[in-house]
């Protein structure tokens, strides 16, 4: 019986110390893949970001860029249709971006909106 025990807590200290270099070699690779895909959208996140204060036609603008697997999203505010056609055609000028959501809002259509609300008292 000690023998029977002896054996099992061998293997179950050796099989972890045998695994752990092919389980770290599979995250290796895919944590590269990782690190490399989220410095790719860190570079473009900054190049759009860069290219939109620089641009002055988006001077009185809020708009945020996010990034995610070659996927830009644009989202805020701006003040006029030109301003947010521009801050898409500036994304798609970037090298590496696939895919455009625009998610630009116009001040001016949210000012609307609220004209029209009703005001409640309670």
């Amino acid at each position: 019986m000690n023998n029977l025990i002896k054996n099992y807590l061998s293997i179950s200290i050796m099989l972890p110390a045998l695994l752990l270099p092919v389980i770290l070699s599979g995250c290796a690779t895919g944590c590269q893949q990782a690190i490399a895909q989220q410095g790719e959208s860190d570079r473009i996140k900054a190049t759009i970001k860069a290219r939109i204060s620089a641009e002055k036609e988006l001077k009185n603008t809020s708009i945020i860029v996010n990034t995610l697997d070659h996927t830009v999203q644009l989202s805020g505010y701006v003040h006029t249709n030109a301003q947010q056609l521009l801050a898409v055609q500036i994304a798609m000028d970037v090298e590496g971006v696939a895919r455009i959501d625009n998610a630009l809002i116009l001040k001016k259509m949210i000012k609307k909106h609220k004209k029209h609300e009703p005001s409640y008292l309670f």
